[in-house]
């Protein structure tokens, strides 16, 4: 007999027991093997060699799996049993799948009419071949229903039930679907790659059953556009694919790919993920902020910022026409680092001056390699000399090249003149002057430095 019960509310009531007439309360009692009554799974009432004492209305009692509130049917049905009237082959009703939780008594229907009583047979599909269901601790029968105690995930495929008697037979093939708890796990847990080199996380899964393919997440985030057709990532990369569902590969890692991966696996009652770390190499530094050219009056302020990225951190140092940034009262250099792991370098200078005109240089280094970035401020004003140039003495290695910028600074710059040993210079095709563009520029380069011919003072 089966309990009717509205769809809205099906999901949250589980029937716990059946009335007849309203007065006999009647549970399940079938697992002492004795019993004539058992109410399965999915609340059907089944009653073993029904006779006409068995004949009256009966209503299903529910039990609200929230506020556990109990409830009986307000509609009952009726149970006729006649006496056989000439001899039927067997028809059985059962279903076509059945699910069950791992653990739990599983019932397996099959309920034939005939007569004579049918005799019933159990079979296993196992490798497309049937094997005899042998009865015992584990699965027991009543009547032709299958009772398996605490259920397992091996226990789920095909089974067949067989009801014959003297006019024929006839089989039904139930789908035994074991639910159990999802586990997820990726391998490795945490994994360190160079830029440029490949990545691989596989994700394993047990438990379910799981009817759609894993979800990848990075950073909490859908990786994976569309899992079916092998993947895109986030930004239409196609460095990222999967090689199956439970494989995630990542062609030629660049800076963005570090951060945290998820694996999602879901089924109908249940839901888990587990998570990886993508942790970069060494990696040498990147210019990723800077600063712009700027022409500027003389008395403002100025700030300089550099945003530079590496692994390990990097360091940032700041030059003045190729010369360590001057430690004046007016200057102030200083750095921090980002949450994300970024270093913000900056230079600040109050009350510019015309000598603080020039090439600033930011460059970040760790021991992998270095980044620099390189603008020109000028400050509008007459020429001025910078003198912490005149005090120091410029070495080079014979046969090498220099260039030499004038200590005396003025922007915009409309002439400049050079001279070494009373000679205005150029005086060979070794020596070169920059040409002034937009009032700057002027520098004397000296390639293939000689000795006797180029060592001594210059005047600018």
């Amino acid at each position: 007999m089966r309990c009717q019960i509205p769809t809205f509310v099906r999901d949250y009531v589980h029937i716990i027991s059946w009335l007849k007439d309203d007065k006999v309360l009647i549970t399940s009692s079938a697992n002492n093997g004795f019993g004539r009554y058992i109410i399965l799974g999915s609340g059907e009432l089944q009653i073993r060699n029904a006779s006409k004492a068995d004949m009256g209305s009966y209503r299903c009692q529910t039990r609200h799996q929230l506020t556990n509130e109990v409830l009986t049917s307000s509609i009952a049905g009726r149970l006729i049993v006649t006496e056989p009237h000439g001899t039927i082959a067997p028809r059985i009703w059962s279903h076509t799948q059945v699910k069950c939780f791992e653990s739990d008594l599983c019932e397996l229907p099959c309920v034939a009419q005939s007569w004579p009583p049918p005799k019933y047979r159990w079979y296993k599909e196992e490798e497309s071949a049937l094997s005899a269901v042998v009865m015992g601790t584990h699965v027991h029968q009543f009547d032709g229903t299958l009772l398996i105690s605490e259920v397992w995930p091996s226990d789920s495929g095909k089974w067949v039930c067989v009801a014959n008697n003297t006019l024929g037979e006839e089989k039904v093939v139930i789908k035994l679907v074991v639910i159990s708890t999802i586990g997820v796990h990726i391998e490795p847990q945490r994994l360190v790659v160079d830029v440029g080199k490949s990545a691989t996380f596989n994700c394993s899964v047990r438990g379910g059953p799981i009817n759609l393919p894993v979800i990848w997440l990075k950073d909490g985030l859908p990786l994976i556009r569309d899992p079916f057709s092998g993947g895109v990532g986030l930004n239409l990369d196609d460095r990222i694919r999967l090689i199956d569902s439970n494989v995630l590969y990542i062609r030629s890692v660049i800076r963005e790919d570090s951060g945290s991966y998820q694996c999602l696996a879901e089924s109908e009652y249940d839901s888990c993920q587990s998570s990886a770390e993508l942790k970069l190499g060494d990696i040498a530094p990147v210019i990723l902020e800077t600063f712009k050219d700027a022409i500027i009056e003389s008395s403002t302020s100025l700030s300089l910022r550099c945003t530079a990225s590496a692994t390990p951190l990097p360091q940032i140092k700041w030059f003045l026409d190729d010369w360590p940034v001057p430690n004046f009262a007016r200057f102030r250099a200083g750095d921090y680092v980002t949450p994300d792991a970024k270093v913000v370098s900056y230079v600040n200078i109050t009350s510019t001056r015309v000598v603080d005109g020039g090439e600033y240089k930011c460059v970040a280094s760790n021991d992998v390699g270095q980044a620099s970035h390189t603008g020109r401020v000028s400050v509008i004003g007459s020429p001025a000399l910078r003198s912490m140039w005149t005090s120091n003495n410029i070495t080079v290695v014979s046969g090498h090249s220099i260039a030499l910028g004038c200590p005396v600074i003025a922007y915009p710059i409309e002439s400049i003149s050079w001279e070494h040993k009373a000679n205005t210079l150029p005086v060979n095709h070794r020596h070169k002057i920059e040409p002034l563009m937009n009032g700057v520029g002027g520098k004397l380069h000296i390639s293939v430095v000689h000795k006797a011919l180029d060592a001594g003072e210059y005047i600018c």
